[in-house]
């Protein structure tokens, strides 16, 4: 539940950073933004009652022990859950959030990805607004330690071994090499653990 839902919301914020004009002429129409947002108010919701479940399921556990989950899941589902938090409070007191996001946040997104950040987009936006921006940015940096993050990693695992594999036996080789002389420079004489005699 909380995979769908994520998915849903995110693929909505592809839509603001990637088609930002098509979302502004969607949004004319009040209909149209009314469903916009009404639509992203009830997947977060859905999504946040999925995540506080993950959470508390983390705490309690199946049983009467808590079950000891990945640090990175607890942490990565945390910050969800402050994201999801912050976008429905977004939603709620910043009416219209995917109309003015893709005038703010939408430079902002893509200015980060050309490697050249213009925080003034952001710095006189409401703390809100920030939280948000710095829980979307943690996520990502946590992704990889999730367990999720990992099975995304088996590919290119499988694809690194493949390409890696004719150099195994230089490798193997070199490293015996290097063992072995580390082994001769590190060796302490017998004599010294001995008795002498």
């Amino acid at each position: 539940m909380v995979a769908v839902c994520a998915i849903a919301l995110a693929a909505g914020h592809l839509v603001l950073l990637g088609a930002p004009h098509a979302v502004l002429r969607w949004n004319r129409s009040m209909a149209r933004l009314l469903l916009a947002e009404g639509a992203g108010i009830c997947l977060a919701s859905l999504c946040m009652v999925a995540v506080a479940r993950s959470l508390w399921g983390r705490r309690a556990g199946s049983s009467t022990r808590p079950q000891p989950q990945p640090l990175g899941d607890t942490v990565a589902c945390t910050l969800l859950g402050i994201e999801i938090g912050t976008g429905l409070s977004l939603a709620v007191l910043y009416r219209w959030a995917s109309s003015w996001s893709v005038v703010t946040l939408t430079p902002y997104a893509v200015s980060v990805l050309k490697l050249g950040p213009r925080v003034e987009l952001v710095a006189a936006t409401p703390f809100l607004v920030r939280l948000h921006v710095f829980c979307t940015c943690a996520i990502l940096v946590v992704l990889p330690f999730t367990t999720v993050g990992s099975l995304a990693f088996v590919p290119v695992q499988r694809v690194a071994r493949t390409v890696l594999a004719p150099l195994a036996p230089a490798y193997c080789s070199a490293r015996a090499s290097i063992v072995a002389r580390i082994r001769r420079i590190v060796r302490v004489p017998g004599s010294l653990y001995e008795e002498e005699s």
